[in-house]
Order: C-alpha cells, then sequence, then structure tokens
C-alpha cells in the first residue's frame, strides 16, 4: 500500500464515522482503548486477540502523543 492509498483510506474511515479524533474513531471502529500504567518502554500497541481488536496505551504521555499513536495503532487494524 502505497501513502496515497493510505491518505484515501483514512479520509474514507473519517468521512464514516464522522470524527478526526482518533480515540473516538477507534471506538467506533469496535476497537477497545486501554491504559496500562505499566507500559514504561512502549507508547502503545496493537493486538488482535479471541476475536477483539484492541489498542493498549502508556496514559504517562502528553494528550498530543497519544492521539498521535492511537492514529498510528489504528494504522496497524
Amino acid at each position: 500500500m502505497n501513502s496515497y492509498d493510505i491518505y484515501k483510506q483514512a479520509n474514507n474511515l473519517m468521512m464514516k464515522y464522522g470524527t478526526t479524533d482518533p480515540v473516538k474513531l477507534a471506538r467506533s471502529m469496535g476497537i477497545m482503548l486501554y491504559n496500562e500504567d505499566s507500559l514504561e518502554n512502549l507508547l502503545g500497541m496493537y493486538t488482535y486477540r479471541w476475536k477483539h481488536r484492541i489498542i493498549i496505551m502508556n496514559p504517562n504521555i502528553n494528550d498530543t502523543l497519544y492521539k498521535m499513536v492511537v492514529a498510528h495503532e489504528i494504522g496497524h487494524d
């Protein structure tokens, strides 16, 4: 997938769910979002377990970085 395809996919998701907020977007997409204080060396991670799409986030980062990492993890989905 090239950068233009990624751009189109992201725009399609924003139009479909009516938001540009990555946290709201993840929840609207059915991705479970959890904060985990024990993530010291990671900003966030995506996993798919037991038919559940999950993003685990380090809550000890600033809001701007938090949203950027959530958006990145949505990209893994």
